[in-house]
């Protein structure tokens, strides 16, 4: 029977072709035009200068020793962690559990918990938290990797949990909520996680996507994706704008709710189910897509650096 390790670089390896990446033949060479292929710099896409591109695989070597390593769980597992962080009613909760009822509707096998905390204005206690599933071992049944999934509380008194709870990740979600009166709110929580993580955040060692929530309402009342920019620069928590500019995603998250409701509410199910029950993924709303964004491309940047320790046994 395979040992663990194998059957994860096995797993991967299989994984990796919907990544358009091979483990078999990654040579520095090879590990260099991987490195261009997924950089998220635009420079970098388009560089003819071999320095640019070689100052952005020194970035990548930097990336993957930061990279926090993987714990198993009881059944031998990998795991990795996933953190929503942003201020108080910002969206995290919403945008955690529109991701688990798409993840349940579309591949039900790959969910494996789902925890909520409220207090009794229904605000986040503590933490939730959702167990999620990547693929298939055959041999096994078990997931070649499982990420759990965690919302941080955005009050002023949960600081400590918000600290214990950001241990150890490997990707975050940063929450911005767009009501331009709330510059202040998501302001101070930069300037938190900045502290908390240091440059690993201002250098995108750690993988990291920006949700920009509430999208829906008025232009005259919210930020643009162009002033997440000055917020980013303000807090100190990264100056690289165009790192961020690529990692922005604009949602509203009221509304992939009702989209999601709705879908489910007018649609025969025969309409938007495969032949085994599940949702199929083109009948996702657009409003959706964008919320679950983040945490997918998170996903894939995480996967990336696991091949990468397999690979080189970092």
């Amino acid at each position: 029977m395979k040992d663990a390790n194998s059957a994860l670089t096995e797993g991967l390896g299989l994984l990796a072709i919907s990544l358009k990446l091979t483990i078999r033949g990654y040579t520095s060479t090879t590990r260099a035009r991987v490195a261009l292929q997924f950089c998220p710099h635009s420079d970098c896409l388009r560089a003819e200068d071999s320095s640019v591109r070689h100052s952005c695989i020194e970035k990548e070597n930097l990336g993957l020793s930061a990279f926090p390593p993987l714990k198993r769980d009881h059944e031998g597992v990998p795991t990795c962690k996933i953190v929503f962080w942003g201020p108080t009613m910002a969206g995290k909760t919403t945008a955690l559990t529109i991701f688990k009822v798409l993840k349940t509707l579309e591949d039900p096998d790959n969910v494996f918990k789902w925890l909520k905390l409220e207090d009794p204005t229904g605000r986040t206690l503590f933490f939730d938290q959702g167990i999620f599933g990547v693929g298939r071992d055959t041999s096994t049944g078990l997931p070649y990797l499982k990420y759990h999934v965690f919302t941080v509380p955005g009050q002023d008194r949960h600081s400590a949990q918000r600290k214990v709870i950001l241990q150890g990740v490997h990707g975050l979600v940063v929450v911005i909520d767009s009501e331009m009166s709330r510059w202040d709110e998501n302001k101070s929580s930069l300037v938190e996680v900045n502290e908390l993580i240091g440059d690993r955040f201002s250098n995108a060692t750690l993988p990291y996507q920006i949700l920009l929530n509430k999208m829906d309402l008025p232009k005259d009342e919210r930020i643009s994706s162009l002033e997440v920019g000055k917020l980013l620069v303000e807090s100190g928590a990264n100056e690289n704008l165009r790192d961020a500019a690529v990692r922005i995603v604009e949602s509203s998250c009221l509304s992939a709710r009702n989209d999601l409701k709705e879908l489910l509410a007018s649609k025969s199910r025969e309409d938007i189910t495969d032949e085994n029950g599940r949702l199929k993924k083109n009948m996702r709303p657009p409003s959706v897509k964008r919320v679950v964004q983040p945490v997918e491309a998170l996903i894939r940047e995480i996967l990336i650096q696991i091949m990468k320790q397999q690979r080189f046994g970092s």
